[in-house]
């Protein structure tokens, strides 16, 4: 098999060699979407932008909504029977295909329900074309996890999104606008789901490709738990957009969705480091409970102590940062991002409760959590927004995120195991506490150096309090270098 995937092969650290993949696929989209995203927003209106922003935001709602939220299923039950794959496949695609050409049909109405403009409407016309080549794109990918060749999945990552990024710069640059931006970004799918058939061509596994109703009927017995769950936590994602693009501007929209951009970006620590613990946590909750408890404490204590001096630091900087990245007419954008900044915190506490709750086999619980989570953002959306507006959305998602993870951490206190942060969170605040005042007094220079002194502040005090020692330091180092047990 590695024969056919030269760049996947499995040297005796294959844990690693399969972590540094998926981290390479991981990173793929976003840092080339930011690139992208950096010059739009410079080449666009503010309206246009607007408009981009809520499609696209749309369009990933939509696209999830095409799969069923099925991904996780099928790459478990193609990992239990490799053999199978080319049934796996015809499965997927009897269930996904006719769902993906169905969404596009309905992705026009849907714009048009939530009050989007002509131009929006038709935009969403030439953007829903994509989904089925991301559909297919979905289902080749599951299948690669699956099989544990994840470096297929990374080169289809980076070629798929390094093409559009080339063809989106060359229609910026020959005078194309909103509308060709959308029909680039379709065309790149459809690239994309040309290179994952050819990388399925070369998987002995996958051929012949059978149309088996049987694991068909599989995949649908898991919409309920895996599907609904997956379906409602994406729309709570993008929820602040949604109803910040019906109830306001598309302006607003643009300069909150160049704030969104740079929490968006900071999602990849705490993302990369569960995607890389999640096993080890599954394997450790199933042998020790007393030895998972202490991983996930460590590994919340790092992800915190590390998130905690960045989102002070991004907040000495913010007044000057979205201006400095995507123009200056989003000048306006600092005090989202100084708002937004702040959800990094409880969104990792919420994506490791969230494993932690699938590993010990209790998605139901993970689903009332993602079902109240969605309740209380739209509650939120639509009080805060109506009132203040962007700001407002800024505050709904961090006051809403701030919730679940409470709520999270309760479910899991009396379902899994006691967390006890106790320790770590009340030294957190008072870092935290000591890095805030930093940030409020006005800086004794413009040098880029004196917007890191909150940061450092907040460093210092850890230290002091005893957040940061050799032992501690000592049993994180544990863990990394245990990861392929």
């Amino acid at each position: 098999m590695n024969e056919q995937f030269p760049h996947t092969e499995r040297p005796r650290g294959r844990i690693i060699t399969l972590g540094f993949g998926l981290f390479i696929s991981r990173l793929a989209q976003p840092f080339m979407s930011f690139a992208l995203f950096a010059v739009v927003a410079r080449s666009l209106s503010l309206e246009e932008l607007g408009a981009y922003v809520a499609l696209l935001s749309l369009m990933t709602i939509l696209q999830t909504s095409a799969s069923l939220g099925l991904g996780p299923l099928l790459i478990r039950e193609v990992s239990l029977d490799l053999s199978a794959a080319g049934s796996w496949l015809g499965a997927a695609a009897m269930i996904f295909v006719p769902a993906a050409m169905i969404t596009w049909l309905i992705f026009p109405g849907c714009a048009a329900l939530l009050g989007y403009k002509q131009s929006a409407i038709l935009g969403a016309l030439i953007l829903g074309s994509a989904l089925p080549f991301a559909c297919g794109v979905q289902i080749a990918e599951s299948v690669f996890l699956g099989q544990s060749l994840v470096g297929a999945v990374a080169w289809q990552n980076l070629l798929e999104n390094a093409f559009r990024v080339i063809l989106s710069l060359i229609v910026l640059y020959s005078g194309g606008r909103l509308f060709s931006l959308l029909t680039a970004h379709a065309v790149s799918r459809a690239v994309g789901f040309g290179l994952a058939a050819l990388f399925l061509r070369r998987l002995p596994a996958a051929r012949p490709v059978v149309f088996d109703w049987p694991r068909a009927r599989v995949l649908l017995s898991g919409v309920p738990t895996f599907g609904l769950m997956t379906m409602i936590g994406m729309i709570s994602i993008r929820l602040d957009v949604l109803v910040l693009s019906v109830m306001r501007s598309e302006g607003e929209v643009g300069l909150y969705g160049s704030a969104y951009r740079l929490l968006a970006m900071a999602f990849l620590l705490p993302e990369s480091l569960v995607g890389a613990i999640f096993p080890v946590l599954a394997r450790k909750l199933a042998g020790s409970r007393q030895e998972a408890r202490t991983l996930f404490k460590i590994c919340a204590t790092l992800l915190l102590t590390i998130e905690l001096p960045l989102c002070l630091t991004v907040v000495a900087l913010s007044s000057w940062l979205v201006p400095l990245l995507f123009g200056a007419k989003f000048n306006g954008a600092g005090p989202l991002l100084s708002i937004l900044i702040f959800v990094l915190l409880p969104h990792s506490i919420n994506g490791m409760l969230g494993y932690l709750l699938q590993a010990d086999h209790q998605e139901n619980a993970a689903l009332l959590i993602v079902i109240a989570s969605f309740l209380t953002i739209l509650g939120l959306d639509l009080t805060l927004i109506n009132r203040l507006g962007m700001v407002g959305a800024a505050w709904g998602t961090l006051i809403s995120t701030s919730l679940l993870a409470g709520l999270c951490v309760i479910v899991v206190n009396r379902r899994v195991f006691p967390l006890d942060l106790l320790g770590s969170t009340t030294r957190l605040l008072a870092a935290g506490l000591v890095g805030g005042v930093v940030v409020s007094f006005p800086p004794v220079s413009d040098r880029f150096y004196y917007s890191l002194l909150p940061g450092v502040a907040c460093l210092v005090t850890l230290m002091l309090l005893g957040g940061l020692n050799k032992v501690w330091l000592g049993r994180v180092w544990e863990v990394i270098v245990q990861r392929r047990d």
